[in-house]
């Protein structure tokens, strides 16, 4: 039997808009980092939001049980339990 992902792109992730400033800010909340940062005009070509198409993922039965901010929190939580601080530093 022939795997249906066999030399597929398969986008995990959520059909929906997100932009990558609010996915750093909300990153930097759950971890309670707090940098000063500098806002700057991207290089010309940037990624300044995602949204995938994930229409190949919902055909081989895909459904998220948690939304991106909630899966980003769990992760964190993982991350910490598994690793000490100065691991990841």
């Amino acid at each position: 039997r022939k795997n249906k992902t066999n030399g597929k792109t398969i986008h995990i992730g959520r059909d929906y808009e997100t932009k990558i400033k609010d996915l750093v800010e909300y990153l930097f909340t759950i971890s309670d980092y707090h940098p000063t940062c500098e806002e700057i005009i991207p290089p010309q070509g940037s990624t300044d939001r995602r949204c995938p198409d994930t229409t190949k993922l919902k055909n081989l039965g895909f459904r998220a049980r948690v939304d991106l901010y909630e899966g980003l929190r769990h992760c964190f939580d993982w991350y910490a339990q598994k690793f000490s601080i100065s691991d990841v530093v």
